[in-house]
């Protein structure tokens, strides 16, 4: 593959990528600067990626399973940055709408599976290799941060409050 058009593929999962960001990070100077260390490494290890890989572009199907499979590059990226930074993303929490506190709260490993999951529709295989987890793990990370932000206290009391 050309690095031409492993720019343009990259470039048109820019805005799913930046939200994942986001959601790691809270913030959108950090988001953008994960995004762009994700982008950078990318590029530079574009051989690495794609050496193993078979992908027939002229083919439809070949050409979404391509893009899927970048996007879990970027987004394995994106964590494996997120997660090395993720004492930088705390203080962050105090800019961020009162509705998404209780996602915010959770760990950066918790946050990107459920985000993963539940915006990006990741399926536990392809969440088991981005995030570098077993299944097993997959599944009890799933249900506790699901269950920690069903019990948040903090934002049930801040919806109760803006109810009165």
């Amino acid at each position: 593959m050309e690095k031409r058009q492993l720019i343009h593929a990259i470039n048109a999962l820019m805005p799913k990528t930046y939200g994942f960001a986001y959601a790691m990070s809270g913030d959108d100077l950090q988001a953008e600067q994960l995004v762009l260390d994700a982008y950078t490494v990318l590029l530079m290890d574009n051989e690495d990626y794609f050496g193993d890989e078979e992908f027939d572009l002229s083919q439809r199907n070949s050409r979404q399973n391509f893009n899927r499979f970048l996007l879990k590059e970027l987004c394995a990226e994106v964590y494996h940055l997120a997660m090395k930074r993720a004492h930088m993303y705390r203080k962050n929490i105090h800019h961020v709408p009162s509705e998404y506190i209780a996602f915010h709260r959770l760990d950066v490993r918790n946050r990107a599976l459920l985000y993963l999951k539940e915006v990006l529709n990741f399926s536990v295989v392809e969440l088991q290799e981005t995030l570098a987890m077993s299944r097993a793990q997959v599944i009890e990370v799933f249900y506790n941060a699901s269950h920690e932000i069903i019990n948040d206290k903090s934002s049930s009391l801040s919806e109760e409050n803006s109810w009165s």
